[in-house]
């Protein structure tokens, strides 16, 4: 029973008179009816869905790399919460330039915040962000600078989680990471140390050539050839060179597309000597 309504204030001090019903009971003074509502639909009064944004720094500086990561990676799903379904915590997210902040956040920590367990909550993160805010929510899991800060382990499977769009989603991934990006990526990460993720960056690279507008691979083979002619790296280039040779054997799905960008910087053999 309850005792703001009438009948219920008469229920508890037994003042019935025995021919009460269940539905005898109407709100007296000062009773409101309670309306109750998920914390992300009232977290802009709090300053709105950024002021969680601080979990993903190095607020707990005592812990371990294994607990931090997991704080972070909390952190990141709390925000996937927020923003499911909600349009104003999306807005918001974008309008402050959120995205930028966690990149940012996360690159202040290096190592101790990126672990293999975030890149599945930050994709979790671009996909629950709403699509037309797409090119920002994607810009913190495809930040190749930013990754290459990671351990090997996690550098190899951002790789491949990277990979596998390019090979179910090329041409989405060529708009949130242009070809030119990631040919910037490859120094990055130099020497023999980096041959793994550079190797897997030239495959996704492969995959985005194949099928991609004309214009594209055209700027795509000047920042090739840019970076044979810059970088002071021989593995970085030496690794470069190999894929060019590779990629325009006969037959090779990408070798047509290849040899018409490359002429008109005046062929492939002008590109691949002037090293």
């Amino acid at each position: 029973m309850n005792a703001v309504t009438l009948a219920g204030r008469a229920t508890q001090y037994g003042e019935t008179d025995g021919n009460q019903t269940d539905h005898d009971y109407s709100l007296i003074g000062g009773a409101k009816v309670c309306v109750t509502k998920s914390v992300k639909d009232v977290i802009h009064c709090l300053g709105g869905v950024q002021v969680i944004l601080p979990i993903l720094s190095n607020v707990m500086r005592d812990v371990d790399v294994d607990q931090h990561r997991a704080i972070v990676c909390e952190g990141v799903y709390l925000l996937v919460a927020l923003l499911d379904g909600s349009r104003l915590n999306q807005v918001t997210l974008t309008a402050c330039d959120g995205y930028a902040l966690i990149a940012n956040l996360l690159r202040s920590n290096g190592q101790k915040s990126l672990g293999p367990a975030l890149i599945t909550a930050l994709d979790k993160l671009r996909r629950t962000g709403g699509l037309e805010h797409e090119t920002s929510s994607a810009r913190v899991v495809l930040d190749l600078r930013l990754w290459a800060l990671a351990d090997a382990e996690t550098q190899q499977q951002h790789g491949e989680y990277i990979l596998s769009l390019a090979m179910k989603h090329a041409e989405g991934l060529r708009y949130h990471l242009p070809m030119s990006t990631i040919i910037d990526a490859l120094e990055y990460t130099p020497g023999e140390a980096g041959v793994k993720r550079r190797r897997v960056l030239l495959e996704v690279l492969k995959h985005l050539i194949v099928g991609a507008p004309t214009r594209l691979v055209e700027e795509a083979a000047e920042s090739i050839i840019y970076l044979i002619e810059e970088c002071a790296d021989d593995e970085v280039v030496g690794d470069v060179l190999r894929f060019l040779v590779n990629l325009m054997q006969p037959g090779d799905v990408s070798q047509h597309t290849l040899n018409q960008a490359f002429t008109k910087y005046g062929g492939p053999l002008l590109a691949l000597s002037s090293h």
